[in-house]
């Protein structure tokens, strides 16, 4: 599993933490939300601001980031999910770069 697959940084000490990565210790200290197995795809999440792009069809993880006060911007990733594709492995992102939508 890929780092960026399986965490999600949300902020402050925010994570959204799926598979074998839930139970790592290095991760302990954190405030995670744990994703159920049915929607460990979902974890691969990419924050820009204080908007959070997800996979559409995540309805439980988008709850979960919307309880945490975050806006939720939903893509289509079924084509890319067919191939094993996941949003942090699509985007680019530059840091000092970032501006808001």
């Amino acid at each position: 599993m890929h780092l960026k697959t399986g965490v999600c940084y949300l902020g402050g000490d925010e994570l959204l933490v799926a598979g074998e990565l839930v139970a790592k210790v290095k991760l302990d200290g954190f405030d995670k939300t744990v994703m159920t197995p049915d929607e460990e795809y979902y974890a691969d999440c990419v924050r820009v601001n204080d908007r959070v792009f997800v996979a559409a069809g995540c309805e439980q993880t988008k709850g979960k980031v919307i309880e945490r006060g975050y806006e939720v911007i939903e893509l289509e990733m079924s084509e890319f999910r067919k191939v094993d594709g996941g949003l942090s492995s699509l985007s680019l992102r530059l840091a000092g770069t970032a501006r808001p939508l």
